[in-house]
């Protein structure tokens, strides 16, 4: 009985290691495929980077980087098909939306999630303008958290003035 329990345990400890191990690998391939789409604008990279990072997902969802990321591809996918499959964008929209609320409540003490949900949001305000006060909200919290990044101050303003500019 003993040596079965062993056994099983050895084996779970197995499983769980090469689950973690498999979605790094997906992560990692995700980012690759970002770094590939920002240096091309080719689609089939972003769908790719998409696609890595679902799957990375379902085999980690409890890393805020994966939802995160995964949030940030989804927005991108959701922003390209606003003018084709408006469904399928709202679709998109939603699961980027519920990523990044995933990453902040499970790190809500990291400043790039915060940088990264203001990032997606961004996206999406090209779907509907209100998203870019949840960027805002976003940068605000991520400047309370991390008050000497230059950055943060600076995409705020952008995303301010942006606001006052766009009729509502």
């Amino acid at each position: 009985f003993f040596l079965l329990l062993t056994l099983l345990s050895i084996l779970y400890a197995l499983y769980s290691t090469f689950r973690y191990w498999w979605a790094d690998v997906k992560y990692a391939s995700g980012l690759n495929a970002v770094k590939s789409f920002q240096a091309t604008s080719q689609p089939q990279y972003l769908l790719l980077a998409y696609q890595q990072y679902t799957a990375a997902y379902a085999l980690n969802p409890a890393e805020p980087a994966i939802s995160s990321e995964l949030s940030v591809a989804a927005g991108y996918l959701a922003t390209s098909l606003r003018q084709s499959d408006a469904t399928s964008a709202s679709q998109l929209a939603q699961i980027a939306v519920a990523a990044s609320d995933k990453a902040i409540r499970a790190s809500p003490h990291h400043p790039n999630y915060y940088k990264s949900r203001a990032r997606t949001m961004i996206l999406l305000s090209d779907l509907d303008p209100r998203y870019l006060q949840l960027a805002a909200d976003a940068l605000q919290k991520a400047a309370l958290i991390s008050p000497t990044d230059p950055r943060i101050p600076y995409n705020l303003g952008v995303i301010y003035n942006y606001m006052e500019a766009t009729p509502s």
